[in-house]
């Protein structure tokens, strides 16, 4: 893909991150190098909703310090875009292609984003991932991905490096304080036959010979040669999460053991440190033979404080549940039950500077097929508000909302669908902040 993704995304970057006298006031114009703010796009008005043009889904929101980026797929004809857009003063601005192709893996589930991190000697760069075939298999895919940093543009590179066509995906990131971006996701490599398309082995990683195991956890540092191996048994297609503070890095994902029980795990790096074991958030019990789709979501804020949330079906019992991280022992506290009676997962969060955690989630409701985009409040103590942000079909194709802390506002995103118009599209909303 041509510079002028990353160029106008540096340029933006740079003027957001500017001091303050350069910023307009509400209602001005932007500065030159900004792109206009959207007009005209559906806007909601009194629920201060924007809608983006027909065709597009799998939104992410990130935001890095002063900046704030929205990324989604638009999809359309022979090809799908993974595009973005940054909140400035004026609005969001006009969309930006970071990536296209014709032989794409796009799936409700297993989506594509952009994010912003810092790297050395420069204080905003990009990494834009997105899902491409590597062979015939339905779940034959590597991660592609681009960077911007040090002021230059790196071709597309595959994120893993061994080389067989096999599943790999859902991908988590987490900037570090201390500069640079931790990379985590599944990885298929020793699911296929020994000698079957095994490839090539990536650096450091030769004589493991799993040919024809299990899903794997892996991360890396962006820009390291080799990844590591987190843990070698894990839920196939469930979303993975990353979280980095200063004194430590954290990925919870859904594991998998021997006889199928499918509960959520957790595997924590001091900073400076190796990472640990991996380690149950609870031990939930959620015996299933197959995977429920359904990952965990981490938050952390910059005081260190980390939440967990996932979603449970132990029991029979459907249950969203949170619980916050205690560095003094290394582990979980006893989770909170935020919802059931109909609780359908698909989660998200983010953490305020004073420890409060904002959940979305899905609820089902007494109409068949239709949910609830529910918002829950929780506090470190006292009782958990629920607000209800939007109703939604509860198909797949309505996906995962997601959440972000900027500034005073809470954001949040969702596919939209018009099952009669057989059509899609992203909205984003906001809200004053708790």
């Amino acid at each position: 893909m041509p510079f002028r993704f990353f160029a106008p995304l540096l340029v933006v970057a740079l003027l957001v991150g500017a001091c303050t006298a350069d910023r307009p006031a509400p209602g001005e114009a932007p500065p030159a190098g900004v792109v206009a703010p959207v007009a005209n796009e559906g806007s909601a008005g009194a629920r201060n909703c924007t809608r983006l043009p027909v065709g597009t889904h799998l939104p992410r929101l990130n935001s890095h310090r002063d900046q704030l980026l929205l990324s989604y797929v638009r999809s359309g004809g022979a090809k799908d875009s993974l595009q973005s857009r940054f909140f400035t003063t004026a609005g969001w601005s006009r969309p930006l292609t970071a990536a296209s192709g014709d032989d794409w893996f796009v799936n409700w589930a297993d989506r594509p984003g952009i994010v912003a991190y810092r790297a050395p000697a420069l204080e905003y760069a990009h990494f834009a991932w997105w899902l491409d075939y590597s062979g015939t298999g339905t779940y034959d895919y590597d991660i592609r991905f681009k960077d911007q940093a040090n002021h230059r543009v790196r071709s597309a590179q595959t994120l893993h490096q061994d080389g067989v066509r096999a599943e790999h995906g859902f991908v988590s990131t987490a900037a570090l304080p201390t500069r640079g971006l931790q990379v985590s996701w599944l990885d298929g490599r020793h699911t296929k036959e020994k000698g079957a398309d095994a490839g090539a082995t990536e650096t450091g990683d030769a004589g493991h010979g799993h040919g024809g195991g299990a899903m794997t956890l892996r991360t890396k540092l962006l820009g390291a040669a080799t990844s590591v191996e987190l843990d070698d048994r894990v839920c196939d297609c469930c979303g993975t999460a990353t979280v980095a503070t200063a004194d430590r890095t954290l990925v919870a994902y859904r594991d998998r053991s021997a006889d199928e029980v499918r509960d959520i795990s957790y595997v924590v790096k001091p900073t400076g440190g190796a990472w640990s074991a991996p380690r149950p958030v609870f031990k939930d019990g959620w015996r299933i033979e197959g995977c429920p789709v359904n990952g965990p979501a981490l938050a952390a804020n910059a005081g260190g404080d980390i939440v967990v949330v996932w979603y449970t079906e132990a029991a029979g019992r459907k249950q969203v549940k949170l619980a916050r991280y205690d560095a003094a022992t290394e582990t979980f506290a006893e989770p909170r039950v935020l919802a059931e009676d109909g609780a359908l997962g698909r989660v998200d969060v983010q953490l305020t500077a004073g420890g409060t955690a904002l959940v979305s989630l899905l609820r089902a409701t007494d109409d068949a097929g239709v949910a609830e985009v529910v918002l829950c409040t929780v506090p470190p103590s006292g009782t958990v508000e629920t607000t209800v942000l939007a109703t939604t079909p509860s198909a797949r194709a309505s996906g995962f909302p997601v959440l972000a802390l900027h500034q005073d506002r809470l954001y949040h995103a969702r596919t939209v669908v018009d099952q009669q118009q057989d059509q899609h599209y992203v909205e984003v909303c906001w809200r004053a902040a708790p």
